[in-house]
């Protein structure tokens, strides 16, 4: 499935997915990398639902924690390990959390 707007997310992360695909858009991601950024980010929104964390709460050590916690219980997520980095970076830097995390977006996928 290339097409970004077809990948389910559920839980806290939600919110966020327009504005971040948007964002993917204009940076020039193809259909098939930006629908494995969102299938990532809908891996990182259950894992946050089932620790009871918000989507403001969201900061690059809870990415660290996710992409940790999927290595060690062989939850796959597309990141081949080489890329981890980038893809933490990526949730890092576009700030899906735009509140506690002092991302640059707000839920709607607005600047602030």
């Amino acid at each position: 499935m290339a097409d970004p707007s077809r990948v389910r997310v559920t839980g806290p992360l939600v919110p966020y997915v327009d504005g971040f695909s948007s964002e993917l858009a204009e940076l020039g991601y193809s259909l098939e990398s930006m629908a494995n950024h969102v299938r990532l980010m809908a891996h990182l929104s259950r894992w946050l639902a089932r620790q009871d964390v918000d989507g403001h709460e969201l900061t690059p050590q809870r990415v660290s924690q996710f992409l940790a916690a999927s290595m060690m219980t062989g939850t796959p997520v597309w990141c081949r390990s080489g890329v981890s980095h980038r893809c933490s970076t990526t949730y890092a830097d576009w700030g899906c959390a735009a509140g506690a995390a002092g991302g640059k977006h707000t839920p709607s996928g607005t600047a602030e």
